[in-house]
């Protein structure tokens, strides 16, 4: 059994209403966001929702070749995960 394809996104929220703000695909490679982000025990290919540092959301940032400043005061920046169907209807 294959395993499910799963893709990534860095999530932006507000702090304060909890809305979410921005999303940004993460196309990276499961080795590189391991070196940026250390799985939690029992999930080691980052399935989880992982709330993110200012350090750990400006190396995936540069990592994505996307220029945004970080602001953890007012903002919560997450990785979120979610599988895809590739199957065609």
């Amino acid at each position: 059994m294959e395993s499910p394809k799963v893709e990534r996104s860095l999530q932006i929220f507000d702090r304060k209403s909890e809305k979410l703000l921005a999303e940004y695909p993460v196309a990276l490679e499961l080795d590189t966001l391991i070196k940026i982000i250390k799985p939690m025990m029992g999930d080691p290919l980052l399935y989880r929702p992982y709330p993110l540092s200012q350090r750990e959301t400006e190396k995936l940032l540069t990592q994505m070749n996307i220029d945004l400043m970080v602001e953890t005061k007012s903002y919560h920046y997450f990785l979120g995960s979610y599988t895809v169907d590739d199957a065609k209807s």
